[in-house]
């Protein structure tokens, strides 16, 4: 899972996209650490999330990411 881009079941409309960059196992469950897109940086910090937490999806093109930070309009 590391190194996979994901973004976060319980905020899918809140730009919570990111990579993961590292696992571990704590009380039997593994973790992964989520590290948030810097494209769509707002101060959200790295933090450990279950695999049930997250979900893999494509990684957005730049001019995606201006349209979801609202910088384009696409109509």
């Amino acid at each position: 899972m590391e190194g996979k881009y994901v973004r976060m079941v319980l905020a899918p409309k809140a730009r919570r996209l990111g990579t993961i960059i590292r696992a571990r196992y704590d009380r039997g469950a593994v973790q992964y650490l989520f590290q948030h897109d810097p494209r769509l940086d707002d101060g959200f910090p790295d933090i450990w999330l279950l695999e049930s937490e997250i979900e893999p999806c494509e990684r957005p093109s730049d001019l995606e990411v201006a349209a979801m930070k609202g910088l384009v309009d696409l109509s």
